[in-house]
């Protein structure tokens, strides 16, 4: 796909040798092709400007289709990473990072936000297994993860616990709680 200031957004197959326009449109606004998930059936445009986000399910190039709209920062210039399967996107702008699930057309559904990093964020970015989404901001990487059983476990070390004995030993006025 490409744009050049604000003329069409084109969308173009490459067949071998051969190279073919499927789609060209001229939006409303500053919208910007932006990044395509990794089984090509995504598009996600950005418009900074207004602080908007759009994904297109570009499946059938020729007819793309606005799959979802999702608000930003005006101004911001959003960070962008899809998971490998293109059902979840990383939205990131400064010090929030957001994750979306695209399953259903015209209902994005945020099921993550992670906001108020010491520092902005600088990059995102999805790791393979067992890791998933991640943010860089100065000096770290965040593990960005939306299942809490699986934060739950990690914060347990896999299910460690306080023993009987351990329990009083350090923590000896306190009454037995179940953690971990």
């Amino acid at each position: 796909m490409s744009r050049l200031n604000a003329g069409p957004v084109e969308i173009w197959r490459l067949d071998g040798d051969t190279v073919n326009r499927v789609y060209a449109n001229v939006t409303q606004g500053s919208w910007e092709p932006f990044q395509v998930s990794a089984d090509g059936r995504f598009l996600l445009m950005v418009n900074s400007v207004e602080g908007k986000v759009q994904v297109w399910d570009v499946a059938d190039p020729a007819n793309p289709v606005v799959w979802a709209d999702i608000a930003t920062l005006p101004r911001a210039e959003p960070m962008v990473e899809f998971a490998p399967g293109g059902r979840r996107v990383l939205l990131g702008t400064e010090r929030a990072v957001h994750v979306w699930d695209l399953a259903q057309r015209g209902k994005p559904v945020r099921v993550a936000a992670f906001e108020n990093f010491p520092d902005n964020v600088t990059a995102v970015d999805h790791w393979s297994p067992p890791y998933g989404f991640i943010a860089l901001t100065k000096g770290y990487i965040w593990l960005l993860r939306t299942d809490v059983d699986q934060v739950i476990e990690d914060l347990c070390l896999g299910g460690a616990a306080l023993s009987d004995q351990e329990w009083a030993r350090y923590l000896p006025d306190v009454e037995r709680v179940p953690v971990c």
